[in-house]
């Protein structure tokens, strides 16, 4: 919303990378020749965990962080996601979007300081295979694909807006 006087929420953008998740591969972004501006650092791949792979997401949360939003995509339709953290989370445990496509899913934060690695486990133990388009038209390497999620950018909401006190 526009608020002439300045004092409108800004949230705090964090790429994530592929040394942040420790289970994830490396994938290219079938959108990479689509970006014009990159200020995120996202670069030209990203962060793909499989399906049936439990994986920790490492994060970095600002202080007076009150929210955190996960911005990822999912690929293909896994049976189910989800994503937990033993300290720092108003509610420890979160189910996600499992719909093919990008989301955004956001959590309460109560302990910023304590908010350092997100858990992400699975319903299934094993991706499911299909024909990737993308791989058959070149704009991805992979042709027989596995489910998964790929990883985008965490926005950050504090209390103070996003602004340093």
């Amino acid at each position: 919303r526009l608020d002439p006087e300045g004092g409108a929420e800004v949230p705090v953008l964090q790429g994530i990378d592929e040394d942040d998740c420790d289970a994830c591969v490396s994938r290219v972004d079938p959108w990479q020749h689509h970006k014009f501006r990159d200020p995120l650092g996202l670069g030209n791949d990203r962060p793909f965990l499989p399906e049936g792979t439990a994986g920790a997401l490492l994060v970095d949360a600002p202080a007076g962080a009150i929210e955190v939003c996960l911005i990822y995509e999912v690929v293909g339709q896994p049976a189910g996601m989800y994503v937990q953290s033993s300290d720092g989370f108003s509610r420890p445990f979160h189910s996600l979007q499992t719909s093919a496509g990008y989301h955004q899913s956001c959590f309460g934060v109560e302990n910023a300081s304590a908010l350092t690695t997100l858990t992400l486990t699975w319903k299934s133990d094993e991706a499911s295979r299909w024909v990737n388009p993308l791989g058959l038209s070149g704009r991805d390497t992979v042709l027989l694909d596995q489910t998964g999620l790929k990883f985008q950018w965490l926005e950050w909401r504090t209390d103070t807006g996003g602004q340093t006190p």
